[in-house]
């Protein structure tokens, strides 16, 4: 392990995973990474049973934690709203601002973008990919593998394995 340099920062360099796979100590680790395909793939690469995977929520998160369900490894940034009886799995990236309704259900491995709006009683599966500043209306289901680009409006259901963008979001075949 190398110690930093910066005079600013003290921390010490842990290594790659065969390193942390070896690591003999608890540790805790947040896997922050932008594309849910990555997130999935450095988990399933940590094989260390000592690697504790946290909640991070930042302090001016705004939850109503009243039926609110959660699993391990999520990141809730600063000014998010999450409304009553949310599910969320594991490993969710919930960006600044985002607006996450009543009655969400949000499996795992998914990226949602800063200033993200899911209306109430929506689900998301798992890698799903919400882009920046776009909506889900009330009541749309959003299946595996889906990727909404920004500033879209999401009216109906996001088909597996698809790309969608505009408003209205219609699915694009790349």
């Amino acid at each position: 392990m190398d110690k930093s340099t910066s005079p600013e920062i003290a921390y010490v360099y842990l290594g790659g995973i065969t390193d942390l796979n070896n690591y003999p100590k608890k540790i805790n680790i947040v896997l922050a990474f932008g594309k849910p395909s990555t997130i999935s793939y450095v988990k399933s690469q940590i094989l260390n049973d000592k690697v504790v995977f946290p909640n991070i929520i930042h302090p001016k998160a705004n939850i109503d934690f009243i039926g609110f369900k959660h699993g391990v490894g999520n990141v809730v940034n600063v000014g998010t709203v999450i409304g009553r009886d949310v599910t969320i799995g594991d490993f969710n990236m919930i960006n600044s601002n985002c607006i996450i309704g009543h009655d969400v259900q949000m499996k795992s491995f998914n990226v949602i973008s800063p200033q993200v709006a899911v209306s109430g009683n929506v689900k998301i599966h798992t890698n799903v990919f919400l882009g920046l500043n776009c909506s889900i209306v009330q009541g749309v289901e959003i299946e595996d593998d889906v990727h909404i680009g920004a500033k879209s409006l999401v009216l109906k259901k996001a088909k597996k394995g698809r790309s969608y963008f505009g408003i209205p979001a219609l699915w694009v075949n790349k």
